[in-house]
């Protein structure tokens, strides 16, 4: 039996995340900073795909089963989906 979570990937989407963060908040100053610095910055929107796929594994990791069928019910999975996706999507108009 496979363990249900994977904490070494879900702990690599904080520095992905902070990735982000910098590249909108940081990339001015960052064209004066020293050179490695400035690449991590300059690299946020390779971190947003990043994020992404990786986060998506982690869901289809957790929620489906070694057989391939769906862990839990297809109610409790439309939920979290709602959950994860809806502030993605209203941040988008407001």
């Amino acid at each position: 039996m496979r363990p249900r979570t994977l904490p070494a990937l879900t702990g690599l989407r904080f520095p992905l995340a902070l990735a982000v963060l910098l590249f909108h908040y940081a990339s001015e100053p960052a064209k004066t900073a020293y050179f490695p610095i400035a690449g991590i910055i300059g690299s946020g929107f390779a971190a947003v795909s990043a994020f992404f796929v990786l986060s998506g594994y982690i869901l289809s990791y957790t929620y489906v089963d070694d057989s391939g069928t769906l862990r839990g019910s297809r109610w409790a999975f439309g939920r979290l989906d709602l959950r994860v996706f809806t502030p993605s999507t209203c941040s988008h108009f407001f």
